[in-house]
């Protein structure tokens, strides 16, 4: 195996992690404000964005929105939960997709975008950046360690 395969390898085995503080992050999760979910753990958030996690304690299919792969907030979510650049998540999807399993969470172009998914979907989960300015039909989906 070459070191380049070796250190890839490697990094999919570290842990996610969060900033030290969540409220530190540059973006927050959120959920439809019919969701009764209140927080939500890393692992958690890996498995939904990763589409090996699919309904909600309540039964609801889980709907997860992506910003685009190119997106600083995709960026920041995606070092924050899963420990590794955008792209590398990306191939996990292409990989997906190559096999004949799920196809990867929709992708929209815009906070506004993201939210308006999540407002109009009772089972949806996104993420924006903090400064974003959520509708009513919107909340945050607090980080638990």
């Amino acid at each position: 195996m070459s070191v380049a395969a070796l250190t890839v390898a490697a990094l999919a085995l570290l842990p996610p992690r969060l900033p030290e503080k969540p409220e530190d992050a540059r973006f927050v999760v959120v959920v439809n404000a019919a969701n009764p979910e209140a927080s939500a753990d890393v692992e958690s958030l890996s498995a939904v964005f990763l589409g090996q996690r699919k309904k909600w304690a309540n039964g609801e299919r889980i709907l997860p929105v992506d910003h685009s792969v190119v997106s600083p907030i995709r960026g920041a979510f995606v070092t924050a939960v899963f420990g590794q650049q955008a792209s590398a998540i990306q191939a996990y999807w292409e990989g997906e997709v190559l096999a004949g399993r799920d196809p990867p969470p929709p992708v929209r172009g815009s906070d506004d975008e993201v939210l308006d998914f999540v407002a109009k979907n009772a089972g949806a989960i996104g993420y924006v950046d903090r400064a974003a300015k959520l509708p009513p039909k919107v909340k945050v989906l607090r980080f638990v360690r």
